[in-house]
């Protein structure tokens, strides 16, 4: 075993939840920030398998068919939220007056980026 480091934290506002991170390498205040952003992936991961998509319990055979899964969703998000943009009266902001061709997915992807 080598030398083991210790980073320690506590937010004023969350006493109760107290981080302890334990390292082999040297620890300082980017350390926990990095772990910080590790358990916020680790968090999104355990909802995108379980308790969202729940991708693991769809038996698609190959990648090709998870891709397909996944434009279809994201065609399916975007162009729920070019609907909103244009039920909200919010349009002119990516498809200009002189133009209104865009389809409601576009709309969804322009008002995204």
């Amino acid at each position: 075993m080598g030398p083991v480091h210790l980073a320690l934290a506590c937010l004023l506002d969350q006493p109760d939840d107290p981080w302890f991170v334990v390292s082999d390498e040297p620890t300082d205040a980017k350390t926990l920030d990095e772990y910080g952003l590790r358990f916020d992936i680790e968090e999104s991961k355990r909802s995108e398998k379980s308790g969202g998509y729940q991708i693991h319990l769809s038996q698609l055979a190959t990648p090709e068919a998870l891709e397909r899964l996944i434009l279809a969703m994201t065609t399916l998000h975007l162009t729920s939220i070019g609907v909103g943009v244009v039920y909200a009266e919010k349009r002119r902001f990516v498809d200009p007056h002189w133009k209104r061709r865009l389809s409601y997915l576009k709309i969804g992807w322009g008002w995204r980026r």
